[in-house]
């Protein structure tokens, strides 16, 4: 029986420290130097570490046990939004959909990880393709930025518009108790 989790019971599912994933990717190590069969590791582990839902440790194990389910600890990546870690899986592990990573990285625009994602992952799609992407997808963000501040602009100018007409009935009121 292999005892990574049952020994640390410091591992919690919704955090887990520097220290805890350490420890378990060093006895996850220690399993695979001492030529522990991959589908015992993947029948006793892969589930636990799915659930600690940390892509560091998911990446790990993609990467190191064989027969890992690679497109789960994936998704744990994509959905941490860990763009260096997917960087990794496109670089590191083979098989796996480079261009949807590409994809991806896109929305982080974070250009320097772009470009050494495009030199040196290889993707299909070439370095005009993501330079024109990402140029489209910063022209959207900045039309939703600007739709914004003309609605924030719209609401306050909305606002003013309550308060003019409300100053405008007191003014009324006023003078209407005046003339009488």
């Amino acid at each position: 029986m292999i005892d990574i989790f049952e020994n640390n019971p410091n591992v919690g599912i919704f955090y887990l420290s520097n220290e805890e994933r350490e420890k378990i990717i060093s006895e996850i190590r220690s399993y695979i130097r001492k030529g522990f069969d991959p589908t015992i590791l993947i029948a006793q582990c892969e589930h636990k570490i799915i659930a600690l839902n940390d892509s560091k440790l998911s990446y790990f194990f993609a990467k190191n046990v064989k027969g890992a389910h690679i497109d789960i600890h994936l998704n744990i990546a994509i959905a941490a939004e860990d763009y260096d870690i997917l960087f990794k899986y496109a670089q590191n592990i083979p098989g796996v959909n480079v261009d949807a990573i590409g994809e991806i990285l896109l929305k982080s625009f974070n250009t320097t990880l772009l470009e050494l994602f495009i030199e040196k992952c290889h993707p299909t799609k070439s370095y005009e393709y993501y330079k024109d992407k990402l140029w489209y997808n910063y022209n959207e963000k900045l039309k939703e930025q600007q739709d914004l501040q003309s609605d924030e602009l719209s609401l306050s100018q909305r606002q003013d518009n309550k308060l003019n007409k409300i100053n405008d009935s007191i003014k009324r009121t006023k003078t209407l108790t005046y003339i009488h």
